[in-house]
């Protein structure tokens, strides 16, 4: 059972609070995101995504040299002052200038490589939002480190509505691949500008090596192991452009939008507020195992009928709701929900093993997972994306006991009290996809949106239920905490240099 004693109460309220916050952060931007992406695949085909995917995976890439980790060493120290934000700042801004530069100079031999000429045309519009992204690293470490959660869910909406309005305007405009790329590019803009105003903070002309350096052990790790993240994640497209070209690209651009979008939902409002909660209870390893034991339950919960429940219906979903153009899509979706319940878990153990100082480990981890993913992306990708796909995922699943024995040690917790989380979520799942299978076989013809429907409603029903049954303690233990949330008064935030929490 998930525990939630009297002295640990108060804080896992502020965290709920938090995750309450941060889902308004992910969900309605999703939302906006999801209704957007329904516009975009009426308007646009699979090459055309694939051309808006490989440019978009190369920026991406090249932003791996922005010092992105320094922000989580700012949120994870004990105390931070003005010279570390100042520095890492401008340290920052350096970083994405000599990206930039590369991007531009190497754009010509990257859309010949790929053989699209619309990549060279696209690539140095796209690359100006690292500028804007380095822009906002610093204020949304100032922000997360105050818990603020209602500022970044506010500075995301903004951003979110703005891209959102100038993507459907150009989309019936007729700009095509334009409406994608100057949306993103946008919201980029648009987040930095919130962050800064959100964070009432404004960096001052001065940069000290030891500021860097103070942050540069917590930060350079994790900047390695957002690198490696994004190598891993963002890479893929350009690889599977390289030998299957754009319309591929385009199918599996296309299906890891789609999961990004569940995810961003799922696990970012619990993984954004995981780590600052760890931060701040990390001497007191009792509450640390509560809290984390909390949050597996709460993703599990979340991720397991979702992922597997879209996984059942696939087929019956994508040509309703996106059109028959994305067929192709169902299968990579189906692997790409495999890949999603590793993700919501990975997150949380991420949090806790960064926040117990142990960042030097997740990096290698990450490390080692990156290496083996190139890989996998180099030789299955001329075997087509299902295939691709399906070794990441078998991959992901062989690498996760070393994740579950590390998490165990950090908690002093035998591997089974661990995996005991799991129990109620899994077993739900197993009934759901008995009742969904069952219901799909003795359902007559129907339209696809009627037999959609009824798979769904049959599915979170007996979800709920079976959950209510085998883990309704748990269950039980969220449902308290997030009522005590919702009643519990703001008492302000923290200044920058406080201790975070």
């Amino acid at each position: 059972m998930v525990g939630t004693e009297p002295g640990n109460r108060t804080h896992a309220v502020r965290a709920i609070r938090g995750v309450f916050w941060s889902s308004v952060n992910s969900v309605i931007p999703s939302l906006a995101g999801f209704l957007v992406f329904l516009v975009t695949s009426r308007y646009l085909g699979p090459a055309e995504f694939g051309v808006v995917a490989l440019a978009g995976s190369l920026v991406a890439l090249l932003a791996v040299l922005l010092p992105t980790g320094f922000a989580e060493a700012i949120v994870q120290r004990s105390s931070v002052d003005d010279i570390h934000l100042d520095s890492t700042f401008w340290a920052a801004s350096v970083c994405a200038l000599i990206a930039y530069a590369v991007l531009a100079i190497c754009s010509g031999p990257f859309s010949r490589m790929l053989g699209s000429e619309w990549v060279a045309v696209l690539l140095p519009v796209a690359g100006l939002r690292l500028f804007a992204d380095a822009a906002g690293i610093v204020p949304q470490a100032i922000i997360t480190r105050r818990m603020s959660f209602e500022l970044i869910a506010g500075r995301t909406l903004l951003a979110t509505m703005v891209s959102a309005a100038l993507t459907v305007l150009l989309l019936l405009a007729g700009y095509g691949v334009w409406a994608l790329l100057i949306a993103q590019l946008s919201s980029s803009v648009t987040a930095a500008v919130a962050a800064m105003w959100g964070a009432c903070w404004r960096p001052k002309f001065r940069i000290s090596l030891d500021a860097l350096k103070s942050l540069a052990r917590y930060g350079a790790f994790s900047s390695g192991t957002r690198a490696m993240q994004a190598l891993t994640t963002q890479a893929d497209p350009a690889i599977v452009g390289l030998y299957l070209g754009p319309h591929q690209a385009g199918i599996y651009a296309f299906s890891r939008n789609l999961f990004q979008m569940i995810l961003s939902v799922l696990a970012t409002p619990i993984g954004a507020v995981a780590h600052p909660m760890f931060s701040s209870i990390q001497e007191n390893v009792d509450r640390v195992r509560k809290g984390f034991l909390l949050a597996t339950f709460l993703s599990s919960a979340l991720s397991f009928p979702v992922f597997i429940g879209f996984a059942m219906v696939a087929d019956l979903a994508v040509p309703v709701v996106f059109g028959s153009r994305w067929i192709d899509t169902v299968d990579p979706i189906r692997l790409y929900c495999g890949l999603g319940l590793m993700a919501c878990i990975g997150v949380i153990q991420g949090s806790l093993i960064n926040s117990r100082g142990h960042a030097h480990w997740w990096f290698y981890y990450q490390l080692a997972a990156g290496i083996v993913t190139l890989g996998i992306l180099v030789v299955m990708s001329r075997f087509g994306v299902t295939a691709l796909l399906a070794t990441v995922l078998i991959a992901t699943i062989a690498r996760w006991p070393f994740a579950v024995v590390k998490t165990s040690r950090l908690l002093s917790e035998p591997v089974s009290e661990y995996l005991r989380v799991f129990v109620g979520p899994a077993g739900s799942s197993v009934v759901m996809v008995a009742v969904i299978a069952a219901v799909r076989h003795v359902l007559p013809e129907l339209p696809p949106v009627v037999a959609l429907s009824i798979c769904i409603a049959a599915g979170a029903l007996s979800y709920l239920a079976t959950m209510l049954v085998i883990a309704r303690d748990q269950a039980m233990d969220v449902a308290r905490l997030l009522a005590g949330s919702i009643g519990s008064k703001s008492r302000g935030h923290r200044g920058v240099a406080s201790t975070p929490g």
